[in-house]
């Protein structure tokens, strides 16, 4: 009877070894498969952020050809404006040149008027200091002659131009 117990016990103590190390390996098998799940979400995660990288990547490539694109039409737009406005300057010039030739000579004869007149001996006055100092430039004098009834002399001239 004692063998038997004894034989019972160490099956019962077999049985619990086999029981406890079939619970164990069970155990660490759950514990193995939670591992792996943990480790499949975080390389999920991981999965996520990098495709997220990606697409900022891609996002910021797309944002800087945009920029260079943009910066390129503002400085092709500033190139025409600048041309255009050097453009009108100059036709500007041509016509202050037109306006000023105008403004001083008669349009018949060409000669110079009484607004060129005026301008010139304000400049004259100007340079009295300097004529003052300067021995060499002669003093300016200015004639004017009145022709009575020149209507006549022109009507009679042998000079007169024929008009069309």
């Amino acid at each position: 009877a004692l063998k038997a117990m004894q034989e019972q016990r160490s099956l019962t103590a077999e049985l619990f070894h086999a029981n406890r190390d079939r619970a164990l390996s069970e155990m660490k098998a759950k514990f193995d498969a939670s591992q792996r799940e943990k480790q499949i979400e975080v390389l999920e995660q991981k999965n996520q952020v990098q495709s997220v990288e990606i697409k900022n990547k891609g996002l910021q490539r797309i944002v800087a050809i945009l920029a260079t694109l943009v910066a390129g039409a503002v400085a092709v737009t500033i190139a025409l404006l600048y041309r255009k406005v050097q453009e009108s300057n100059r036709e500007l010039h041509e016509t202050n040149l037109k306006l000023e030739q105008q403004s001083t000579r008669d349009p018949l004869t060409g000669l110079l008027n009484r607004r060129a007149f005026q301008d010139m001996m304000k400049f004259r006055t100007q340079m009295a200091e300097r004529r003052a100092t300067d021995p060499i430039t002669p003093p300016h004098a200015l004639v004017l002659l009145d022709i009575d009834h020149f209507k006549l002399i022109n009507d009679t001239s042998p000079f007169k131009v024929l008009s069309n």
